[in-house]
């Protein structure tokens, strides 16, 4: 990889970060304005990404979008399913809970992904990114000690 691409990817996280953290506010102004629910978000969602990621996908793939192994369209499938699943989750869950707790909670998803690479892809932590995973961790444990209403729903 070059320092070029790595940069882009850099920012490419940056900018995706900053753009996930931007869900949980408005969906949590969309459920102060509009009787709704988190399935009904979620799809409407969905169905106003999807024609904006078909034609960038056209600009920029061509014709290698519908270059797909058989193979590679299950995986495809399932992560699309898996996608489905955390956003309605993470929708119900800034109705639950206040969207603070929920976004630092949704951090985990930070610490899964990288025990998965290492797991499935023999990447490894380097001493920063192990003090990030403690730090991550020590966050859940502030979170869950200093907030009441997330223990007892939790028992509930």
């Amino acid at each position: 990889m070059t320092n070029r691409s790595a940069s882009w990817g850099l920012f490419f996280v940056a900018l995706s970060a900053l753009l996930f953290g931007s869900i949980g506010v408005t969906t949590r102004g969309i459920f102060a304005v509009a009787p709704t629910n988190a399935l009904s978000i979620t799809l409407w969602r969905a169905l106003i990404a999807l024609p904006a990621i078909f034609i960038l996908s056209i600009l920029v793939l061509r014709r290698e979008l519908f270059a797909i192994r058989a193979t590679d369209l299950r995986l495809m499938i399932l992560a699309g399913l898996m996608m489905a699943m955390y956003q309605v989750t993470f929708v119900i869950a800034v109705r639950l809970v206040n969207v603070t707790i929920a976004t630092i909670i949704g951090l985990l998803e930070s610490l899964t992904g990288a025990l998965l690479a290492a797991l499935l892809f023999n990447e490894h932590l380097d001493a920063l990114g192990l003090l990030g995973a403690v730090l991550l961790l020590a966050a859940m444990v502030i979170v869950f000690r200093t907030n009441r209403q997330v223990v007892e729903a939790m028992i509930e």
